[in-house]
């Protein structure tokens, strides 16, 4: 961060205040200081509700592997990231590629919203825009 900072707009993405605006009002000594704006936030539940009540577009996985004709283990790692070794050209080991698709990160309770989601059992749905 340099003094021409001074002006920018930045985003909270630490708690109190995670997602609100600020403004960086000056640079001195290695510190930043920003002026944040906080809001309440939205009410959102009825919006929540929406969402949760419209389930027909959303497979669970032995639906969507039926369909496919594939194992729920496969679909699993298609859907999460899936990292296989590539022999190196020059013969000195292997380098890791990702070819999954990234979708589901499991450990840490993520998704891409619009292709799944986690469901209260702890279990995944995935969307019809994934078939």
């Amino acid at each position: 961060v340099s003094t021409q900072s001074t002006g920018a707009k930045v985003f909270v993405v630490s708690n109190p205040g995670y997602g609100s605006l600020g403004t960086v009002e000056g640079v001195q000594d290695n510190r930043v200081k920003v002026r944040i704006l906080l809001s309440d936030e939205p009410m959102l539940d009825s919006l929540r509700k929406a969402i949760d009540n419209n389930d027909d577009d959303w497979f669970f996985p032995r639906e969507m592997c039926s369909e496919l004709h594939i194992s729920p283990l496969l679909l699993s790692k298609m859907t999460s990231a899936f990292k296989i070794n590539i022999a190196n050209k020059n013969g000195s080991g292997t380098t890791p590629i990702n070819i999954g698709l990234n979708i589901k990160y499991a450990n840490k309770g993520l998704m891409s919203a619009d292709y799944a989601r986690k469901i209260d059992n702890g279990g995944w749905q995935y969307s019809e825009a994934l078939y």
